[in-house]
């Protein structure tokens, strides 16, 4: 907050009431040097005004000079204001009226400058372009951890079915799926995503796991159950052929 330029805007006696107001929600935020960095939407809660009120009022102040504005250099982006109880002398003069003893001259007695009338000398400091309102930039979206009762979306079973898995299936790798994740705390930022590693891998894993058929090779012996169960299949099959 600056005491210093606070006083000097309530003695004041060129501002408006909005602009003051401004001018003094300005000033808490400011140091001695007239620079702070609200947002619009704080300048709009401080004052009772709207946004666009206060983008209004602080476009008529930098126009007066008492504000200089340097878009988006502040803290995340916003505007950086100067601020100053009295006008800067090369801002633009909105009220003055010439001295009552002044002479007057032949432009000043038209109504319009001439056509032909020469640039002024003095530079004139335009306020800025840019806009006054930068709005914040999207937060990254974070890593999350699976839910207790997490269950596949349709986009899930529609992404499973894809892969070929029956509907006992996706039952099923489901909840491996929330238990094995649940259990060692994983992050995803897409779980989406992990559902489709996962699933993809599971059939990967199913087709390389499925047992193969062999057929027994010359002499070999079987003992157990898968012996006698090869013994009588050789009896039928010699059976048949007898």
């Amino acid at each position: 907050m600056s005491v210093k330029i606070m006083s000097a805007v309530f003695e004041s006696e060129t501002l408006a009431p909005t602009e003051r107001l401004i001018m003094l929600a300005l000033a808490d935020h400011a140091d001695d040097t007239g620079r702070c960095y609200p947002s619009i939407s704080r300048l709009g809660r401080r004052t009772g005004l709207s946004e666009r009120a206060v983008q209004t009022n602080i476009r008529k102040l930098v126009n007066q000079g008492y504000i200089r504005v340097i878009a988006g250099g502040g803290k995340n982006n916003t505007n950086v204001y100067f601020v100053s109880a009295n006008p800067a002398a090369d801002a633009p003069c909105t009220k003055c009226t010439p001295a009552a003893d002044a002479p007057q001259t032949p432009q000043q007695m038209r109504p319009n400058p001439a056509a032909d009338a020469p640039e002024p000398s003095g530079t004139i400091t335009k306020p800025s372009e840019e806009p006054l309102f930068i709005p914040p930039r999207e937060k990254s979206k974070r890593a999350t951890s699976i839910s207790d009762d997490w269950k596949p979306s349709q986009k899930n079973i529609a992404d499973a079915h894809k892969q070929n898995l029956t509907d006992w299936e996706i039952e099923n790798e489901s909840e491996k799926f929330r238990d094995y994740h649940k259990s060692r705390g994983t992050k995803f930022k897409d779980w989406d995503a992990g559902w489709r590693t996962w699933i993809r891998n599971s059939r990967e894993f199913a087709a390389r796991s499925a047992p193969r058929r062999q057929q027994p090779q010359a002499g070999q012996q079987f003992s157990g159950l898968a012996g006698a169960a090869m013994r009588s299949r050789v009896a039928r099959q010699q059976g048949y052929e007898g």
